[in-house]
């Protein structure tokens, strides 16, 4: 069966700011093998490679070296944590699996399909502990993303099930380049109130630095974040956020902001039945417009004022904030009172205040 070629990649598209850390272009990037690597690659087990690693020089691996040059040079170009030593012995076994099997497929690597890289890799950690058992379990499955990543230009991680993607991120770029990028999106978002979990959001956007192939929000121009909108790794739940993150990343002065809404275009507008004159409501016709505000009455309030701001004779009710109590409103109760204390001391009775309304 024929293999599918891999998709071309922005980096091959367009010029990026970030440099790779793989050159490509050094490498004898054949697909087919020869008898000799052939016959070598067959007769490889994972104990063997445990055994000599990724030694150009070992007479295992002689026949088959320019194979086994790219994977330690990809593995030399990965981003460790401290206390790294389990992680460098999973990503040997990984390189490891991906000699095999070729031997297996009887291709090289570089001419291997998306779903060559898919059926190794597979779709989650418990179907690939059954493929590959003894001590290798699913710890080197992130590291054969990586190889695949690095060598094989392989982006299709809707295909991959689920798997760590600031992880990735951060094997293949670096953390702090990563992390400095991620704070950037989710401050300005943040800003406008955007709701979302922190672990979606940072992943959602370590996928679209993954998918072009640079940790720089300086490198998501206008035709990437376009291209990006399009592929399939996006579809779905991951392509909720892009539209927040492409906004956020125009607001950073990277590029235009989005010319649509959340990945699709504007709908074009329906066309409406005019409706009949005089009828109001959901049925036809149209509102009337809105009354205008009522000018405020005037409200009473008994003179002369006391030192608080309201009328010395108002009465008051207990307030639970400090200040002085509301003044009678018209007509209530206490307003009557008021102005019958007024008029039996002989004071001015209530007289009306303009400039607030009553409520």
């Amino acid at each position: 069966m024929t293999a599918q070629p891999m998709p071309f990649s922005a980096r091959q598209a367009r010029a990026l700011a970030w440099p790779w850390s793989v050159d490509l272009a050094r490498y004898d990037r054949r697909g087919l093998l020869t008898m000799a690597e052939a016959d070598a690659l067959r007769s490889l087990s994972v104990d063997q490679l445990r055994h000599v690693g990724l030694a150009i020089a070992a007479p295992a691996l002689r026949p088959v070296a320019r194979l086994v040059r790219p994977l330690a040079d990809a593995l030399g170009a990965l981003h460790w944590p401290p206390n790294d030593r389990h992680q460098r012995r999973y990503a040997r076994d990984a390189a490891g699996l991906v000699l095999i099997r070729c031997g297996e497929l009887g291709r090289a690597y570089w001419g291997w399909s998306v779903q060559d890289w898919v059926e190794l890799i597979n779709t989650d950690g418990a179907k690939f502990r059954r493929s590959w058992g003894g001590q290798i379990g699913p710890n080197a499955r992130p590291f054969l993303i990586a190889y695949a990543y690095l060598l094989g230009d392989f982006t299709a991680f809707d295909r991959l099930g689920r798997f760590q993607r600031p992880s990735l991120a951060h094997r293949v770029f670096g953390t702090d380049v990563v992390d400095d990028a991620v704070r950037q999106v989710c401050t300005t978002l943040a800003d406008w109130g955007y709701r979302r979990g922190a672990d979606r959001l940072t992943s959602a956007i370590c996928q679209i630095l993954l998918l072009n192939r640079s940790p720089l929000l300086q490198d998501l121009s206008d035709e990437a974040l376009a291209a990006i909108r399009t592929a399939p790794a996006m579809h779905g739940q991951w392509g909720n956020d892009l539209h927040g993150i492409h906004r956020a990343v125009a607001a950073l002065g990277q590029a235009d902001p989005p010319p649509h809404g959340p990945g699709t275009a504007p709908a074009s507008p329906r066309s409406k039945a005019p409706r009949r004159p005089g009828r109001t409501g959901p049925s036809g016709g149209t509102r009337p417009p809105p009354s205008p505000r009522r000018s405020a009455p005037a409200t009473a309030v008994c003179w002369p004022r006391s030192a608080g701001g309201w009328p010395a004779n108002t009465p008051r009710s207990p307030s639970r904030i400090s200040g002085p109590a509301r003044p009678a409103r018209p007509g209530s109760r206490r307003w009557t009172a008021c102005r019958s204390a007024t008029s039996l001391s002989g004071r001015t009775a209530c007289a009306p205040r303009t400039g607030s309304a009553s409520r």
